[in-house]
């Protein structure tokens, strides 16, 4: 009965072991897909930035504004 314990227990950690290789491989991928997609994003809001300055400070004020009302509500 103790080996089968053991090796019920050897069995269940197998397991979790490879959903556990999963989950990792799954979320280096997604990590990977968002940092490509930042980098695209990076250089035509940099552009963006130095070309309207102006507006692009507007923008971040309004985009703070509306999370500081959210922020403060929960």
């Amino acid at each position: 009965m103790t080996n089968d314990l053991k090796e019920m227990g050897n069995i269940a950690s197998d397991a979790v072991r490879e959903n556990l290789d999963e989950v990792r491989e799954s979320a280096i991928e997604c990590y990977e897909r968002g940092r490509k997609t930042a980098h695209q994003i990076e250089r035509p809001v940099e552009q963006f930035i130095r070309e309207r300055p102006f507006k692009s400070m507007l923008i971040a004020v309004g985009v703070g504004w509306l999370l500081g009302r959210f922020w403060i509500r929960h």
